[in-house]
This record gives C-alpha cells, sequence and structure tokens, in this order.
C-alpha cells in the first residue's frame, strides 16, 4: 500500500523520503571526520598538493598522482576555514553525499522505486562512506562520471545543447581528476556502437540516430571541445599560473605512462580480489547485478549501465595493480544495475502480495546488515586490521594514535624543533608536525652517525641501527598493519 501511495497518489511524500535519504548521506559522512588518523596517502596528497594550493602556490604534475583538480576542491576548505583533518576531508564527504543527492535524476532510467531503493543503499554504503571520508581523486570521480552519464542521456533524450555543454564540462573535471577516465569515455563511445548493432527497434533507432545528426552542429561540437580544453587548461596550468603543468600532463597522456603503475607493484592481486573483498561487504550490488539477468530490462539506459559494469568489472578485474578504493568506481554502475533490477522486480510483482512481502523483508534484512557493517567499519573499527575491516587497506592502525600524540608531545617540549624524517612511510606525520620538521630524508636511513649533530628527534624505519649514548629510543610504532617506525630522541634533549 505504501508503494503504491509513493508512485501514484503523493509525489511529495516521495520526495520527501528521498531527502531524509540524502540527509542520511550527509551525515553518515561528515560525521566524525577526524575520528581516523590521517592515512600515508592523504599525508602524501597533503604535502604535494593541498598544502601548496592552500598558500598559493602553483602545483606540480606527478603522473602517479593523476590531475590536479581533486586536489583544488580539497583544498578549499583548508584555505577558507583551517588546515584539520575535518577541513582536509569535508570536501570529498560533501562530494560522496552528492552522488546520492544526484541520485534524484536517474528516476527516469532507472525508475522511481529503484531509484529510491538504490539511493537509500549507496547512502549507507559502508565501501562509499569509508573511501568517502579519505582525501583522494576516487570520490570525485566517482561524482563526475555519474553527471557526464546523466548529462549525455540527457542530451540524447532532449537534444538541447546545455546538456552537451555540461557534459564536456564535467568531462574534463574527470579527465584532470584521474587517468582511468579514458577507460570510461572508452565505454561511453564504444556503446553507441553495440546499440546500434544489438537495436532494440530499428526502425526507432534510425530514425533517432538521425535526429540527433541533424541538431548535433559543427557549431555545438567546436562548443563543446573549447569548453573541455579551457577547464583541462585551466586546472592543469595552476589556473594558468604555471604552464608546466599541462605541458607535462598532456606530454604524460600521449606517452600513456598513466598506466604504468598498474604492473609490477606491491599493489598486485589475483583476478577475483575484488569480488572477494567486497562481495561480503557490497551484497546489495552484487545480489542486483546478477539478479539482473533474471529480470532483463531492454531500454537503452539499462542496456548500457549493464555494459558499463561488465566491462569495468573485467577491466579492473584483469589490471594487476589493486587497491580497494579503486573499486568504488565499478561499484557505481552496480548500484545503477542494483536499482533497475529492483524497480524491475517491484513491477513484476505489483500483484502479487507475497511475493512483494518476500522482496521488501529481504531489502530489509540487506539494509540492516549494510547498515551494521557501515557503522562498524567506519566508526567502531575504522583503524583495525585488514582482517577485521577490509577497508582499511594499508591505513593507520590503533598504534598511529600513539605515535601521534607521543611525536607532538616531544616537538612540543623543544624549542624549534629540528626533526629529520629518514622514512619513505610517514608523510602523515609531517601534517601533525604542521610545518615545524626542519628537513626531510627522502629514503629510509640505516645509520644515523651523519645526523646526530644537526636533528633533535628522529623518525627512522624500525632497521635502522643508531647509538644508545647518542639518542633516546622512545619506542617502536605500528603505524600501518605491519610497516613499524621508531622515535629517538637526541641525549642532551632528554637530559641524559
Amino acid at each position: 500500500m505504501l508503494f503504491k501511495k509513493l508512485s501514484i497518489n503523493n509525489k511529495s511524500i516521495f520526495f520527501f523520503v528521498f531527502c531524509i535519504v540524502v540527509l542520511i548521506a550527509f551525515g553518515l559522512r561528515l560525521y566524525g571526520l577526524d575520528i581516523k588518523p590521517m592515512h600515508f596517502d592523504e599525508g602524501v596528497h597533503w604535502d604535494y598538493f593541498v598544502r601548496k594550493i592552500s598558500i598559493g602556490e602553483p602545483l606540480t604534475y606527478y603522473p602517479n598522482f593523476h590531475g590536479f583538480t581533486s586536489w583544488y576542491l580539497s583544498a578549499i576548505p583548508v584555505f577558507f576555514i583551517e588546515n584539520s583533518i575535518v577541513a582536509m576531508r569535508v570536501a570529498v564527504a560533501i562530494a560522496g553525499s552528492l552522488i546520492v543527492a544526484f541520485w534524484w535524476f536517474l528516476k527516469n532510467g532507472v525508475g522511481r522505486f529503484g531509484m529510491l531503493v538504490s539511493g537509500a543503499f549507496m547512502a549507507i554504503s559502508p565501501t562509499f562512506i569509508y573511501y568517502g571520508r579519505h582525501v583522494a581523486q576516487h570520490t570525485y570521480f566517482v561524482l563526475f562520471t555519474l553527471i557526464v552519464v546523466l548529462s549525455v542521456f540527457a542530451y540524447l533524450r532532449t537534444l538541447k545543447n546545455r546538456y552537451f555543454y555540461l557534459s564536456a564540462f564535467v568531462s574534463a573535471l574527470l579527465y584532470t581528476t584521474h587517468g582511468f577516465s579514458m577507460l570510461f569515455f572508452a565505454i561511453l563511445v564504444s556503446f553507441a556502437g553495440v546499440a546500434y548493432y544489438f537495436t532494440i527497434d530499428a526502425t526507432r533507432t534510425t530514425e533517432h540516430f538521425r535526429r540527433i545528426a541533424r541538431a548535433f552542429s559543427i557549431k555545438t561540437f567546436i562548443i563543446g571541445l573549447l569548453i573541455f580544453a579551457f577547464v583541462v587548461t585551466a586546472v592543469m596550468s595552476s589556473f594558468f599560473a604555471d604552464m608546466s603543468g599541462l605541458s607535462d600532463f598532456v606530454r604524460n597522456q600521449i606517452s600513456s605512462s598513466e598506466f604504468q603503475k598498474t604492473f609490477n607493484t606491491g599493489h598486485n592481486k589475483p583476478f577475483l580480489y575484488y569480488i572477494k573483498t567486497f562481495l561480503p561487504i557490497e551484497s546489495f550490488a552484487f545480489l542486483g547485478f546478477a539478479l539482473y539477468f533474471f529480470f532483463f530490462r531492454r531500454t537503452y539506459f539499462s542496456m548500457f549501465t549493464l555494459y558499463w559494469t561488465l566491462v569495468s568489472l573485467f577491466v579492473f578485474s584483469i589490471i594487476p595493480y589493486k587497491i580497494p578504493w579503486l573499486f568504488i568506481i565499478v561499484l557505481l554502475p552496480m548500484y545503477v544495475l542494483s536499482g533497475i533490477t529492483i524497480d524491475e522486480i517491484l513491477k513484476r510483482t505489483r500483484q502479487n502480495r507475497i511475493a512483494r512481502f518476500f522482496v521488501c523483508a529481504i531489502l530489509s534484512v540487506l539494509i540492516v546488515y549494510t547498515g551494521y557493517l557501515t557503522v562498524l567499519y567506519n566508526y567502531i573499527l575504522p583503524t583495525a586490521y585488514a582482517r577485521e575491516n577490509p577497508l582499511n587497506y594499508v591505513g593507520p592502525v590503533n598504534d598511529s594514535y600513539r605515535f601521534i600524540s607521543d611525536l607532538k608531545n616531544v616537538a612540543g617540549r623543544i624549542d624549534n624543533p629540528r626533526i629529520l624524517i629518514g622514512t619513505n612511510g610517514v608523510p602523515e606525520s609531517r601534517y601533525y608536525l604542521n610545518g615545524e620538521y626542519l628537513k626531510i630524508i627522502p629514503d629510509d636511513v640505516s645509520d644515523l652517525n651523519p645526523f646526530y649533530s644537526s636533528f633533535d628527534i628522529f623518525v627512522v624505519p624500525q632497521s635502522a641501527s643508531y647509538d644508545s649514548d647518542m639518542v633516546k629510543d622512545l619506542g617502536l610504532y605500528e603505524i600501518r598493519e605491519r610497516y613499524f617506525v621508531r622515535l629517538l630522541i637526541s641525549a642532551p634533549q632528554t637530559g641524559s
């Protein structure tokens, strides 16, 4: 009865329920943003990008860190508010919440109830929340991808140029966010050929292609291309402050070195790694994906979503380089496809109360289970080892709190402390020192003999040798799973 009222008699209640879903998404992503210490990658991103942007310094392009868009967006709160973990993460948390808000525009392609149900699961998704509270490119990538899909299909449906221009603008932001945008563009373009070949209605398809061809002019294409080029140029040149970033970016795209890091790294994983990791966590997405083949909907949007999901899942599985936060790029089309599946199931069971009750019961169990995992992984065990929290991949563990506290206390007891960070693995500690360190040795230091007289505090690898008469050992700290650092302080400062 409730579904019937919502779908036919009361659109305002339907909209109100969706607003509640969006508010839940914002609340879960913004609450306790500083509950987890800074991640290793967040420390790198702060040091290389966010810090520089906040003080007005042009950026240097590093291929492994992709384009500049995500860093500018993350730096906005830091520039206007303060330099804190909350300020660092709030922009990406808002972007993650906006993904759910933009779900509203899927109601035509997915179906109203499918949109509402999948949007609710997206709002409480353990994975999207965990990585939506992590300073990186991937949440922005998902948001821009969703907007491009919405704008492209809006253009194809209405043939209004403003949607084409919007898709060009957001595509530029997507392109300057992460190198995997090229995969998405390839999926988008190649589907046109797939749709034309496996057409639903040959006469209707041919006529629609003719309508698009008549409406789409060279002028429209050139304007869209100029919009794309302008945004890419502005972002990658630090808004025209340094053109070397743009030239390096273009040179890297031509050489295709963007994807060189996908091989021969410590993150190489087997083909089924993503499926094994996320199947228990994102059961709604995987179940909806599997059931779609039994509740197939023959529309261009649903066919595209299936194609998008299959290609993404296959490509990300065959690429050896696998890190969990990349998988939200695949989860996006899976959530859309799951919404289509649920909507189709609800339509087919409209006249069968028992079947409808059974479907609603399964969804209720799934949403309670998903909510439990969200609370467990994001708020109870956010820094647990990967065996307890598979989302905390190479992330901070509980000992990080002790390391941060001791490091700040030691630095606070010394006037103008000279700090040597002699390890590749602790860029996050530089953030907590707020610029107090004097020098960073970028590689692991195996012998401290040359540095005793130059520094007061040493953060070094576990294996580093040292003279116990020259420094005092404050202990080992496990700042990431199975990654230890040693904190030393010079003997004169200890009073020994």
